[in-house]
């Protein structure tokens, strides 16, 4: 299975677990442990806390989650530590996304219209792009990059795909600064536009069935 088919092969339990960390972490504002999930989860959805506790680890064993000793940091596409990646929700809710495509993608997995608001890694210009109904509606500027990668050849993307994977101002800032990275001969690294780019980000987060309450 490829890497970035992961989350729609979860169930629907599976989804609505995934779905309540990331909550949990949003209204925190921070880290959660697996601990607490478990306690949570287990009241809100009423699930036995063996099987979440089993379902926690299958997630980090698949690398839905990342975990620092007890402490969840970072479910795809939400990051529990800062990032230059802020989004907001329609419900007014904010948090910081792992990288460009995982913000972009946060409007799928919330199923919410989004404001990003992030920088250009090589020149520190503020980045704006709003996202109504699953299709860009805004960006401030219309020749903005974005940096992805072959996801199927890293198994775990926080390691070596997050601080990479980000927004540039244009073309020529995203080849100043590959370049200066020692990327622009990387094959298995791409320059995408805005609408390329939503493209990608919903080939890994957009589900193919709703998740059922």
């Amino acid at each position: 299975m490829s890497q970035i088919e992961k989350y729609n092969s979860l169930d629907n339990t599976q989804q609505k677990i995934r779905i309540s960390i990331m909550d949990m972490i949003i209204d925190k504002g921070s880290s959660v442990t697996l601990q607490e999930v478990t306690e949570y989860v287990s009241k809100k959805l009423n699930i036995e806390k063996e099987y979440i506790e089993r379902t926690l680890q299958y997630f980090i064993y698949k690398n839905i989650m990342v975990v620092d000793g007890n402490s969840i940091n970072f479910i795809y596409p939400v990051s529990a530590l800062p990032t230059n990646h802020k989004v907001t929700l329609r419900d007014n809710r904010s948090f910081s996304a792992m990288c460009a495509i995982d913000a972009i993608g946060t409007s799928c997995t919330f199923n919410q219209d989004i404001k990003i608001n992030s920088i250009c890694s090589a020149t520190g210009k503020e980045i704006e792009v709003i996202i109504k109904n699953e299709k860009i509606e805004y960006v401030n500027n219309p020749n903005l990059r974005v940096l992805h990668i072959n996801l199927d050849k890293h198994l775990n993307w926080a390691a070596s795909c997050w601080n990479i994977m980000n927004f540039f101002w244009t073309k020529s800032d995203f080849d100043a600064w590959t370049n200066e990275a020692g990327l622009s001969n990387d094959e298995d690294i791409y320059c995408l536009d805005i609408n390329e780019a939503i493209v990608e980000s919903y080939k890994i987060f957009k589900l193919k069935q709703k998740v059922l309450s």
